[in-house]
């Protein structure tokens, strides 16, 4: 039995010590452990050099500036595209007040010139009458100096 005992006590001895190795578990999740050369990595995973994290650290931030860069520009660009569409509506609000004082102008200069006609028409000047007066009395005038004439005429005569 000392026999059995023993051969189990050698079993169970080679079965400790015999190496074991840790399967990776899958989910590891973010993980960091450092290595030393032939040493094997507690996880599944990429391994990075020291440099090659760096690299990728700066690049990741390079990325980052780029995409903020690109987004300030778009930003700059969409304002500047509303500030012109701003302007241009200034403008044309500016054309059409013109256009609206402009036109009120012109219609104020018309009512004025046709209240003018409207009073000319109202009070006539009678120039047609006139005329007729001045020649009816250069007719009498003629015939009256014609009578003066023949009547000194006929008192010489006589």
């Amino acid at each position: 039995m000392r026999k059995i005992i023993a051969s189990m006590c050698i079993g169970l001895m080679c079965f400790i010590s015999l190496p074991t190795y840790a399967l990776a578990d899958d989910d590891v999740g973010e993980a960091v452990a450092p290595l030393n050369k032939n040493q094997r990595a507690p996880f599944t995973g990429t391994l990075f050099s020291t440099e090659a994290a760096a690299r990728l650290l700066i690049d990741a931030e390079f990325n980052l500036e780029v995409a903020q860069l690109e987004t300030d520009r778009q930003l700059l660009i969409q304002a500047a595209q509303f500030q012109l569409e701003i302007d241009r509506r200034d403008v044309d609000i500016l054309m059409w007040e013109t256009k609206y004082v402009d036109v009120l102008s012109i219609r104020d200069q018309q009512v004025t010139y046709l209240e003018d006609r409207l009073e000319k028409l109202a009070r006539p000047d009678h120039k047609e009458l006139i005329f007729i007066g001045g020649v009816a009395s250069g007719i009498v005038v003629v015939l009256l100096t014609a009578l003066a004439v023949n009547g000194i005429n006929n008192q010489l005569a006589q």
